[in-house]
């Protein structure tokens, strides 16, 4: 597909697959995103044990735009509504980060 593009020759061409998002102002998402990819710049340089997965976020309007799909990712809300639905309450992530990866205080354990 690269070599059939006429801007295949280009080094920042890539192939992604997106969200088409409607309805939604994308412009505070797509800053959030410049500064996590500023972070995850400043984690590599300075060899730290922390990993983050910038994607792509483009505000095309101020209603709409695209968003890079992340494979074998989940959303915030699937995992709200799973987590409540599986302990009878409403949960948060501090529950989901709790139940998959154990309490604070069992780090050390």
């Amino acid at each position: 597909m690269r070599a059939s593009s006429r801007f295949g020759h280009l080094k920042t061409w890539k192939l992604a697959r997106v969200i088409v998002k409607s309805g939604d102002d994308l412009r505070l998402e797509q800053f959030a995103m410049q500064l996590i990819s500023l972070m995850d710049s400043i984690f590599k340089r300075k060899n730290t044990n922390l990993w983050l997965k910038p994607y792509e976020i483009l505000a095309t309007s101020y209603d709409c735009g695209l968003i890079e799909f992340c494979e074998d990712s989940i959303g915030v809300d699937f995992i709200k509504k799973t987590m409540s639905e599986m302990l009878n309450r409403n949960c948060d992530l501090y529950d989901y980060f709790r139940k998959n990866f154990g309490s604070p205080s069992q780090k050390g354990a």
